[in-house]
């Protein structure tokens, strides 16, 4: 099995932060009040930073463990948050793509 191309890569980062963009819209506009937008907004963009700040394949594979976990955490914390129907589990569909690429190998 071999890993994904630099080019694979950068096409993955880049439909996750189109995901990424999409549910921070959506959510946004339907919070119930401007303290939850602005709790929503502080998670969604230190998921959006960490999704950048991707583990290096030569550090220890329980980073890229904590990484993952903290990630989804972060989701399940916005899923918790807003009780009701949400955009929020699509933030699981890019964590999944590196939770791949972080462990394929």
């Amino acid at each position: 099995m071999t890993k994904a191309s630099r080019w694979e890569n950068i096409g993955f980062h880049l439909a996750g932060y189109g995901v990424l963009v999409a549910v921070a819209v959506v959510a946004l506009l339907n919070a119930p009040t401007a303290g939850m937008r602005w709790l929503q907004a502080a998670i969604l963009l230190t998921f959006g930073i960490l999704q950048a700040r991707v583990p290096d394949e030569t550090k220890p594979v329980g980073h890229a463990h904590l990484y993952l976990g903290v990630q989804g955490a972060l989701v399940a914390l916005l899923i918790l948050l807003q009780p009701g129907w949400t955009m929020f589990p699509m933030l699981y569909f890019p964590l999944s793509v590196q939770a791949i690429l972080l462990l394929s190998f």
